[in-house]
């Protein structure tokens, strides 16, 4: 009883937030699109510094999924509240990972 007890205060105590993730408008999505038609969300603008501190109550979300184009990638476009920084991250929905890009202005 005492570790149920334990469980349920510590997961009724933890810190949480509630992210909405919403689908991306015409000009976030034109924004996404050129980038990946550019090439420019490749390994070379990996963005390894920012998953340090890469708070998510700190970000407006939207994803763009195209359910026409069976490529399995998903991509989610992350806006600082604080700046103005874009990152993007896509998802490879076939293997289950993620790249993070960034930052990128508008």
């Amino acid at each position: 009883m005492r570790k149920l007890t334990l469980f349920l205060l510590f997961a009724f105590k933890s810190p949480s937030y509630a992210v909405e993730i919403v689908k991306c408008g015409s000009e976030d999505e034109v924004f996404i699109r050129e980038l990946h038609a550019a090439k420019k969300l490749s390994n070379e603008s990996l963005a390894a510094e920012a998953k340090d501190g890469f708070a998510i109550n700190e970000w407006l979300q939207c994803q763009l999924k195209d359910d026409v184009m069976m490529d399995g990638l998903s991509f989610t476009l992350y806006k600082s509240i604080k700046s103005n920084g874009l990152f993007v991250v896509i998802h490879n929905d076939f293997d289950g990972t993620s790249k993070l890009y960034g930052p990128f202005n508008k």
